[in-house]
């Protein structure tokens, strides 16, 4: 049983899990022979990494291509000291993996065009966005956003930098308004003494299958994104965009982000400084208006569907995978 992983979803099989071999389907022209690897006529497909007795045969192989795709900033993320040095040295160890996969790669494929620049004498770069098979939940929470107000942060571990302005303005807001309910996923609390507080809720990290089942299930009001200026951030894709309407919302987001252009061109969401007063201010007004809250997730929504091609991913893959 192959694992289920969001990276191989988000970036491959949502949009072409029909073009891959099953027990029952086995004329389809792509075959998975590992967790994150597939093969197809005259291609490898790497997707992050998998196990040495998969990679290696492969990197010895003369007569196929190969194209590796990559979606962490793997060339800085050691030297990012908002993660725990545990998930710092299992990204160094990643990366030793993925340096001799990307000298092999013909082609590699990134998930933002910031860690497109750690790759400059590659013959072949191409940037892909994430996609999602999922359908955006109706919006009619937002009847009684008025009588309680649901806050979230989604996010995993890696998010951790941001709860150095997220306790703050969360603390500010439960104070101000007594209907306000705030929900983050973590497996430890982060929150400090907030989590003790009654309207805050802490959720364990739910596995991917699960998660993907059940996005938009318990739908929110708006997701706080505070994104921290750091070397892991900078490499993020555009998925949190994707995955707050997914969630019932639009978000707010740090000023200066490297994909707050979609945010703006949109009106998905709210782009704010980083500093705790406006945070909290910003955020009080969308809470005192919540028709506010509702125009932007309706936003949210166009921009998930103008953003959100599986289409075009599949385009892609039929064309580099299966046609070169």
């Amino acid at each position: 049983m192959w694992k289920i992983n969001p990276t191989n979803d988000l970036y491959f099989l949502n949009s072409c899990r029909d073009l891959v071999q099953t027990f029952w389907r086995r004329n389809r022209p792509i075959k998975r022979i590992g967790d994150h690897t597939f093969k197809a006529e005259n291609h490898y497909l790497v997707i992050r990494d998998d196990d040495p007795e998969i990679l290696d045969p492969i990197l010895k192989d003369t007569s196929k291509k190969l194209i590796y795709l990559i979606d962490d900033n793997i060339w800085e993320a050691q030297e990012d000291t908002s993660l725990s040095k545990n998930y710092r040295h299992k990204i160094q160890s990643f990366k030793e993996h993925a340096d001799r996969l990307i000298a092999k790669a013909d082609h590699v494929v990134v998930s933002s065009s910031y860690l497109k620049k750690f790759l400059p004498d590659h013959p072949k770069v191409s940037l892909m966005r994430p996609a999602w098979g999922a359908s955006l939940p109706n919006g009619n929470h937002y009847s009684y956003a008025d009588k309680i107000f649901n806050l979230v942060h989604i996010g995993t571990t890696s998010h951790r930098a941001g709860y150095r302005l997220l306790r703050p303005v969360v603390k500010a807001l439960l104070e101000r308004h007594d209907h306000v309910t705030f929900t983050y996923h973590s497996n430890e609390p982060l929150m400090e003494e907030l989590d003790q507080h009654p309207r805050v809720k802490r959720r364990q990290h739910l596995r991917w299958a699960f998660f993907q089942r059940h996005i938009g299930k318990y739908p929110y009001h708006l997701a706080l994104y505070p994104i921290a200026d750091t070397p892991l951030n900078k490499g993020r894709s555009i998925n949190k965009i994707l995955e707050h309407p997914l969630s019932g919302c639009a978000g707010v987001y740090t000023q200066g982000w490297i994909h707050e252009h979609y945010v703006q061109e949109y009106q998905a969401g709210l782009s704010l400084p980083a500093s705790v007063e406006a945070w909290v201010e910003g955020i009080h007004e969308i809470i005192e208006s919540p028709k506010k809250a509702e125009v932007y997730f309706q936003n949210a929504g166009q921009s998930f569907d103008a953003l959100n091609r599986l289409d075009d991913q599949r385009r892609f893959w039929k064309t580099h995978l299966l046609r070169e």
